[in-house]
């Protein structure tokens, strides 16, 4: 019995004891609505026969996707207020509608829908809840229970698609791409630049007259084209991107989505692709070419999750400096400078260039993710921190970009991908 049928039945007990005793009707008849309402209550009892169905919901979904949320409840049996909650996983968000419901349910059988938008916020695994319920009855009887099966789906990063990459011709033309095919391949006709000699060139390849017109003591060499795949090596610095975000989302998952595309974009071309994750368990894939690359590193990426504990980026390029010597690979770094408070970046990348010969554009590429959008501005004084990040990530791009370092600037709240891409692109 629940407090309010104690109450009432003390209630009319208390009036009739009254009226008994000292001979009022008045107080007799009071008694009489509480005690009729009291064996009403145990009448009609609470709800407790409710089902739900299950909404269909891809088992693969992309980040940021919104998704009707509809399920069909039944109510049968018993009659009284009842309350429905379907709860979200921490991935999600609630757009549109509401995930709570409160329905009197009468006699008979009832059936109502709840109906809502959500959207994935963060990729992996995700679960929904089966539907929670409480029901009461006018005496406070409450059963709670669950309805429906829970819905198990997966979120990965927005990756581009074939047709959207073939869509992208031009991006092999830009600079930093010219230079990421490997040393060891065979010298093609196709003349690339004039350099300094260095230790190991033949000395056929010495161009004499160039050497006399600069008069300087170490001669000048002509670079060909070299036949052979091209390799690029990604390098993604998971130190600052967990570091920046807000309460639902880092930059972690616009940094994965990033890196996806990439690897999907050069393995599509057919370049030897390989990757560097500075997790806390470093994670190596070293360059190999072909479908089978992507399909082993894109699961593991879609499986990163947010960890401070970290090694440092230039670990995992002194890592990888036998590959760079051997194929002289474009190298990205997917970064963010707004995350790097500690400056190491630029120590990073200094020595990521000493692995390459003295030219006046490295093949390196560096991706800078934005966090200023995603970061909320409660206050007045506070609304000015994207111009001040924007003024403190400013010096640093410039002087990458004047040591010959290309960099590519994504906001991923305000553009694509895909975007971000095409305006790497020179025309042919």
């Amino acid at each position: 019995m629940s407090k309010r049928g104690i109450t009432l039945l003390t209630m009319a007990g208390a009036l009739f004891t009254v009226g008994a005793v000292f001979g009022n009707v008045i107080f007799i008849a009071m008694s009489l609505p509480l005690f009729f309402l009291f064996v009403l209550g145990l009448l009609f009892t609470p709800p407790q026969e409710i089902t739900a169905d299950t909404p269909e919901i891809p088992p693969k979904i992309w980040m940021g996707q919104e998704l009707e949320f509809i399920r069909t409840i039944t109510i049968d049996g018993g009659v009284g207020a009842v309350t429905i909650l379907q709860e979200l996983p921490d991935e999600m968000e609630l757009v549109k509608g509401n995930n709570l419901k409160v329905h009197w349910k009468w006699w008979g059988t009832e059936t109502i829908d709840m109906t809502f938008r959500m959207r994935c916020l963060k990729k992996g695994e995700c679960a929904i809840p089966p539907l929670s319920w409480r029901s009461d009855n006018m005496m406070g009887v409450t059963v709670k229970g669950s309805a429906g099966e829970a819905i198990v789906t997966t979120a990965w990063p927005r990756l581009l698609t074939p047709g959207q990459i073939r869509s992208l011709p031009g991006i092999a033309v830009t600079s930093f791409p010219l230079a990421d095919i490997p040393r060891v391949g065979i010298p093609s006709t196709d003349f690339r630049e004039i350099r300094n000699y260095v230790s190991g060139d033949p000395l056929k390849t010495i161009n004499w007259k160039a050497t006399a017109r600069r008069n300087i003591n170490s001669p000048l060499v002509n670079e060909y084209e070299k036949e052979g795949k091209k390799a690029v090596i990604i390098f993604l610095d998971v130190t600052t991107t967990v570091r920046t975000g807000n309460s639902l989302q880092t930059l972690l998952e616009y940094a994965v989505e990033a890196t996806g595309n990439l690897v999907l974009y050069f393995s599509d071309r057919g370049y030897r692709v390989g990757l560097a994750i500075n997790s806390l368990h470093p994670q190596f894939f070293y360059p190999d070419s072909g479908h089978r690359q992507s399909v082993l590193i894109l699961p593991k990426l879609n499986q990163l999750q947010p960890d401070s504990r970290t090694v440092p980026l230039i670990d995992m390029i002194h890592k990888f400096r036998s590959h760079i010597l051997n194929f002289d690979p474009l190298s990205i770094i997917v970064t963010s400078l707004d995350g790097d408070t500690t400056n190491t970046l630029p120590g990073s990348i200094k020595k990521l260039k000493n692995y390459y010969s003295r030219r006046r554009r490295f093949p390196i590429l560096l991706v800078n993710i934005t966090a200023r959008d995603m970061i909320p501005h409660p206050k007045d004084y506070e609304s000015s921190i994207s111009s001040l990040m924007a003024l403190a990530a400013g010096p640093v791009v410039r002087s990458m970009s004047s040591s010959g370092i290309s960099v590519a600037n994504w906001n991923p709240k305000r553009e694509s991908f895909r975007t971000m891409m095409s305006r790497q692109v020179k025309k042919r």
